[in-house]
């Protein structure tokens, strides 16, 4: 079935018309329905995603700062003592990185004996740093890049041990409602 629209005014002034393709223009129409419906369908769920999501992480956010804010954990200018008060842990500035990092420093409260940690820890990582709760000197660091280090004080010398998830370390409280699904 064909069917003529007006397509221009020649120069007398009267309107010349085009054959169309009924056919033709109703799929091209109907075509056009769907890309714009997909278009907008495609909106919409990013839309409800988003209403769905901003809360969800809002509250995990405030859980993980709620935590963060305790007086257990290494912060800057803010150093922790061990459970046994013979030592203190403290941030050490790093200037020779090219992303701002500190290393830890844990330092004796009755001589001059000081351990720097070999691990450097970047400030854009989440960092965790805070002794056992077991009452003994044991110093737990979580970095969200490199991994979980604990310092273990062993015939007077400082180590540093990388955590293995199977290992016999009990993990301490805090840091396991900090980081539930790593440990």
């Amino acid at each position: 079935m064909c069917w003529t629209r007006p397509l221009w005014l020649n120069p007398r002034g009267l309107l010349e018309f085009k054959k169309v393709d009924a056919f033709r223009f109703r799929t091209a129409t109907i075509v056009t329905q769907r890309r714009k419906a997909a278009i907008l369908k495609k909106r919409l769920n990013v839309i409800l995603i988003l209403i769905l999501l901003v809360p969800a992480m809002a509250s995990c956010a405030a859980r993980t700062q709620d935590l963060s804010a305790s007086d257990d954990l290494l912060r800057e200018g803010k150093p922790i003592v061990s459970p046994t008060g013979l030592f203190t842990a403290t941030q050490r500035e790093l200037t020779d990185q090219a992303a701002a990092s500190y290393r830890i420093l844990i330092s004796s409260t009755t001589d001059e004996s000081t351990y720097l940690s070999a691990a450097a820890f970047r400030h854009r990582d989440s960092n965790f740093v805070l002794w056992s709760d077991e009452g003994i000197d044991v110093l737990w660091a979580y970095n969200g890049d490199t991994g979980v280090y604990i310092y273990v004080l062993e015939d007077g010398q400082w180590k540093e041990i990388p955590y293995a998830k199977n290992s016999d370390w009990a993990v301490p409280e805090l840091l396991l409602q900090l980081r539930p699904g790593y440990f």
